[in-house]
């Protein structure tokens, strides 16, 4: 038999019913890039999943609600992206701000959201996809010149902040 859903935000009220979550609610890594090692055990102070609030479309990179189906391709479920660092530490990386560089938008979470926590989901990052994910947003320009220069220039930013993330 499986676990019925609970709310995930450990500091929720039913007042908050129906309304976004509380900034200090959200569980992101603090400096909006990747998380240390001790700051995902600090999570289990205000969330009852130990991970973050917001996840990663695994079709487009738009970020929303960790568990549920995207609002914005329709095709994809919000996931936390993990990257294995050096010394086999595997860390998670910030969905808000990977969307946010990705140009893909965010949906905001409930206070109230529910989920069964059998398994967190999640997936490990790519950069393959993220590529992919650059260059379809591009598809609609007519122009080659400017379309290649929109996809290499939005690909540098992305690396620029892939190179900065222990910074």
């Amino acid at each position: 038999m499986m676990n019925p859903p609970e709310i995930i935000n450990k500091n929720y009220t039913p007042d908050q019913e129906g309304q976004e979550i509380r900034q200090e609610d959200v569980v992101r890594p603090m400096n909006h890039k990747i998380t240390t090692m001790k700051e995902v055990t600090d999570w289990k102070e205000i969330s009852r999943s130990r991970a973050p609030t917001y996840g990663s479309c695994n079709c487009c990179f738009r970020s929303g609600p960790l568990g549920k189906r995207c609002n914005g391709c329709n095709n994809g479920e919000y996931q936390a992206i993990l990257h294995m660092v050096k010394g086999g530490a595997i860390e998670t990386l910030d969905s808000i701000t990977m969307s946010e560089i990705m140009g893909q938008g965010h949906e905001v979470c409930l206070a109230d959201h529910k989920m069964n926590w059998n398994r967190t989901p999640c997936r490990h990052f790519n950069s393959l996809c993220a590529q992919l994910v650059i260059d379809q947003r591009y598809n609609d320009i007519k122009d080659e010149y400017v379309r290649n220069t929109l996809r290499r220039t939005h690909w540098s930013l992305f690396l620029e902040w892939k190179d900065n993330w222990f910074d």
